[in-house]
């Protein structure tokens, strides 16, 4: 292949040149799109917070269809004016759009193993991208992606400890009901039995004031589960930093200028010039100049016959 842009220097220059351009235009006439990346710390609290590990890939899924939902999606469309900015002609263009746009990943996921009482709190790093044709517009649309997964995280573990609280509150109700009646039942059994009390009437009496005892017991645990549950909801309130932002990147591009960027795409442009036409070149010059070419014409090479000092080099027959 070398020797055919050897023999044919101005064909494969002109070829390299003409690649150059419309490799250049492309690239000049293609919309730029930048990529700005957010990253985000989720602590244990995001699921029920019981020891369980979670199925692979299962946070990943939760974020991505709590950040697709229709409310989240019109929320960053009229705040950013992603209609006009993505030219998508229409609200419902622009959720398809944002779709496409939104990549999100999750890494070191430690909700997948098993977590002990004694253990730390488990937690995930999560990366939230966004590209836009405006570099600072897609910083600022990650970022706003990574405010509702924050938000949405928060609502979620109050929704969890709300359920909690009113499931505790349940149960201490009916334990502190049946404690009651078990009360009530003893003293009118203490009543009826009165100042004649036999062996049986006081085993009887003994065995309903161990279950009056017991039910107590289980009131005033059920009482404690509440309080605590209760405590939890407070705490989850008053704590913000369940999902915290630990990296924001802009666009490796929106340092450059526009001349730089147009130099890089130049010198692109020729790179991949320069390769076409070399390709082009050996692979359509029907010109046969060495053994490579004979063999892919399917004939046999019987023999060489070096051309004499002055004539043409490299030529053999």
């Amino acid at each position: 292949m070398a020797l055919h842009v050897r023999c044919h220097p101005v064909v494969t220059l002109g070829l390299a040149l003409m690649v150059a351009l419309g490799v250049f235009g492309l690239q000049a006439r293609r919309r730029p799109m930048y990529e700005a990346e957010v990253g985000l710390l989720i602590t244990e609290g995001t699921f029920a917070a019981d020891g369980r590990p979670r199925p692979r890939g299962e946070l990943r899924a939760f974020l991505t269809r709590e950040i697709f939902t229709p409310e989240h999606l019109d929320s960053l469309i009229d705040k950013h004016r992603l209609v006009q900015m993505l030219r998508t002609g229409g609200r419902d263009g622009a959720r398809a759009r944002l779709r496409k746009l939104i990549e999100v990943d999750t890494s070191h996921d430690y909700f997948e193993g098993y977590r002990d009482q004694a253990d730390p709190p488990r937690s995930a790093r999560v990366h939230i991208s966004f590209s836009a044709p405006d570099p600072e517009l897609a910083l600022e649309v990650a970022e706003d992606i990574g405010k509702i997964v924050a938000k949405t995280q928060t609502q979620h573990v109050t929704e969890i400890a709300n359920a909690r609280v009113d499931a505790m509150r349940i149960l201490a109700e009916k334990a502190a009901g049946r404690a009651l009646d078990l009360e009530e039942q003893l003293l009118r059994a203490r009543q009826d039995v009165g100042d004649q009390r036999d062996i049986r009437s006081r085993d009887l009496l003994e065995q309903l004031a161990a279950i009056v005892e017991s039910a107590q017991a289980a009131a005033r645990q059920s009482e404690a589960n509440l309080v605590d549950a209760q405590l939890r909801v407070h705490a989850i309130r008053e704590l913000d930093d369940l999902v915290q932002v630990v990296s924001s990147s802009a666009p490796l591009w929106q340092r450059m200028t526009r001349a730089e960027r147009m130099l890089r795409q130049a010198i692109l442009a020729m790179v991949v010039g320069i390769l076409a036409a070399v390709v082009l070149v050996g692979a359509f010059d029907p010109t046969v100049v060495d053994e490579q070419d004979i063999r892919r014409s399917g004939m046999v090479l019987v023999g060489r016959v070096p051309i004499l000092r002055g004539q043409l080099p490299h030529a053999d027959v």
